[in-house]
């Protein structure tokens, strides 16, 4: 859906970890269970968050 431009909302309550979820669905990993380098994961933060679509 982001890939088309569409706006995505998420409401989660106590939900700690939601940023991890929305990042492993956009790079289809699992990224709770293998983590990506810091710099990779500010670059993977940036393309979800940094659009404003989400």
């Amino acid at each position: 859906m982001m890939r088309q431009g569409a706006r995505v909302a998420h409401m989660g309550f106590e939900d700690t970890r939601r940023d991890v979820r929305l990042l492993s669905i956009h790079v289809s990993d699992r990224l709770d269970m293998e983590p990506r380098s810091d710099d990779a994961m500010r670059a993977v933060r940036r393309e979800i968050f940094g659009a404003g679509n989400v």
